[in-house]
């Protein structure tokens, strides 16, 4: 397989704070377009592997590079991606729509008919009452960190709720 071929690279990464070494020689490959899960116990590294990914942590060792760009030399931190990293954080009291729409938003995206088509691609309908005021409940939840990762890339799931 080619390195182009990899969207997330990470090299001998190694992560302290204080005396307790949380990441140690750690890589990864990840090739485009396939889904990737971590797997282990509280306290393993899994979020600081995820935030050192994002770019909000700096590692002691090792490179990360993201695209073809190494993250903290010719990158910082990742704006091109959805990212949610432990609690989603969505607004309870808000609908699953306007969570997304909020969301889409803040990335400077204007297209609500882009917005609207994603929506639909996965099986809701925005102009259904039901569909478009449904607040976050748990499976719902999923559905929107789900879109959330979405909303700026083509995708051609489909994806019933």
């Amino acid at each position: 397989m080619d390195r182009q071929d990899y969207v997330i690279e990470v090299s001998h990464v190694s992560k302290s704070f204080k005396d307790n070494k949380v990441l140690k020689d750690v890589s990864l490959l990840c090739e485009s377009g396939k889904i990737y899960g971590l797997v282990g116990h509280n306290g393993s590294g899994k979020t600081v592997l995820f935030k050192s990914i994002c770019g909000f942590l700096s590692c002691d060792e090792g490179t990360i590079t993201v695209n073809g760009k190494v993250m903290g030399k010719d990158k910082d931190m990742l704006t091109d991606a959805g990212i949610i990293i432990e609690d989603p954080g969505f607004l309870r009291t808000w609908s699953g729509y306007h969570n997304l729409e909020f969301l889409y938003t803040l990335r400077n995206k204007k297209n609500k008919d882009y917005l609207c088509s994603v929506l639909r691609k996965v099986g809701l309908d925005p102009a259904n009452p039901e569909d478009r005021n449904r607040t976050t409940e748990v499976g719902y939840t999923a559905l929107e960190v789900y879109l959330n990762s979405l909303v700026g890339e083509s995708i051609s799931y489909n994806f019933k709720k």
